[in-house]
């Protein structure tokens, strides 16, 4: 048995996106999990939460997907859980994602809330230049002002249209607001904005980049 649920891990590890993280139980604990970029800090032999995703397939014996809050770490996720049987017994198997990945799944949002001095202000993404993170916060540009946004850079990657690139760890781009794609004195790409703006492009970014904008 273990090493069908090894197998099974491994299996479903290779296709899920590297930021999800997946968890195993039979109808009372939890038998195996794998965590990827999201720690839900689980232990084998751990008791099956009242109230989560994995307790909800067992009642319902259906596939059953929900917003919620780790009970380990406190923090919100989007879960996925499905319920297989192995020998007549009856397992779960419960694939978590950041929480962005709820929006991603149902209407697509076209727009952000900024916030600016003590005001909020929808924002549409047509009008956002760049996002940046700096000191633990993102922030981002749009008509010439400066926002701070409630969403970390790597939950925005799944929410933005597909004309932003990920060019940077610290930076997201509007491939629209691009005035000139140049080398710095190392070679290395950089991206000037409209604003004039200079922008790195991490080495990591560059293969995509280059395939998304065909140079």
């Amino acid at each position: 048995m273990n090493e069908s649920i090894e197998q099974l891990l491994m299996m479903l590890s290779e296709w899920i996106p590297s930021e999800a993280s997946i968890a195993i139980t039979d109808e009372q604990q939890f038998l195996q999990f794998y965590s990827g970029r999201i720690d839900l800090q689980l232990k084998r032999g751990m008791p099956i939460f009242e109230g989560s995703i994995a307790s909800e397939v067992l009642k319902k014996n259906e596939i059953v997907q929900s917003v919620v809050e780790s009970p380990t770490t406190g923090e919100t996720y989007f879960g996925i859980g499905y319920p297989i049987s192995f020998h007549e017994e009856r397992f779960t198997v419960v694939i978590v994602l950041p929480v962005a990945y709820a929006t991603k799944m149902n209407e697509p949002i076209t727009f952000i809330t900024g916030r600016l001095d003590d005001c909020w202000y929808p924002i549409a993404f047509h009008d956002i230049a760049y996002f940046e993170s700096f000191e633990k916060k993102t922030w981002f540009i749009a008509n010439g002002e400066t926002y701070q946004s409630m969403y970390k850079l790597k939950e925005l990657d799944y929410l933005l249209p597909s004309y932003f690139l990920r060019v940077h760890r610290s930076y997201i781009i509007n491939v629209h607001f691009i005035k000139e794609i140049s080398r710095d004195m190392a070679s290395k790409l950089q991206i000037e904005m409209n604003d004039q703006f200079i922008i790195p492009v991490s080495q990591t970014y560059v293969p995509h980049l280059r395939k998304k904008l065909g140079f």
